[in-house]
């Protein structure tokens, strides 16, 4: 099983990702998709595999290749409002759309917390510290977004803030009693209320 995990991992390094030329620190990555699209959540979803496989294995071996898909999704990033681009045209690497789907957006910011768990580079803190600010200013809560609990109890493990901790209550409790009154669900809401509990946890601690 873990050969199979390895030979999955070093195919999406070597034929998933590209890398942009850099002589800086700040050299990025991208996940290219079809129709030569770069996507946050891709970029987001590479970040998760590999920060897990990282965890799973103890291994450092794709700390650099993290790094590189972490500052792409920085780059992605208005400095300024703290909202994240969702597309882009590769290779010129303009904008193609500026919102797409609203679950990009946490995951991005859910992918560099995991990233700063392994590194504890504040870069990648301080980006999703802007992204919270941009998320709060919106009323993001209103989408009850799985991905964005999980950011919130990751973020309010290395930042116990009471405006983090409303934002996660507020992304889950208008979804509690239509969760409990549905005769089937879905897995995200699975992963919106553990992830939430877990948060509520933190709290009372």
């Amino acid at each position: 099983m873990a050969a199979s995990i390895a030979r999955a991992v070093e195919y999406l390094v070597k034929d998933g990702i590209t890398f942009i030329e850099s002589g800086g620190t700040d050299a990025a990555a991208y996940v290219v998709d079809t129709d030569n699209e770069i996507k946050l959540g891709a970029n987001a979803a590479a970040i998760l595999a590999l920060t897990k496989y990282t965890t799973v294995f103890n291994t450092d071996r794709y700390i650099d290749v993290m790094v590189a898909l972490a500052n792409g999704i920085a780059a992605m990033q208005d400095p300024e409002s703290g909202s994240f681009v969702h597309v882009l045209h590769y290779p010129r690497l303009t904008v193609k759309e500026k919102f797409r789907i609203v679950y990009y957006d946490g995951e991005a910011a859910f992918a560099l917390m995991r990233l700063y768990a392994v590194d504890k580079n504040a870069k990648w803190l301080n980006v999703v510290e802007k992204a919270f600010a941009y998320f709060i200013r919106e009323n993001y809560w209103k989408h009850h977004d799985h991905w964005l609990s999980y950011c919130t109890n990751e973020l309010t493990h290395y930042k116990p803030l009471r405006k983090y901790f409303e934002f996660g209550l507020n992304n889950v409790k208008d979804k509690l009693n239509f969760i409990l009154n549905r005769e089937t669900t879905y897995p995200t809401f699975l992963e919106l209320l553990m992830a939430s509990y877990k948060m509520v946890e933190k709290s009372a601690l």
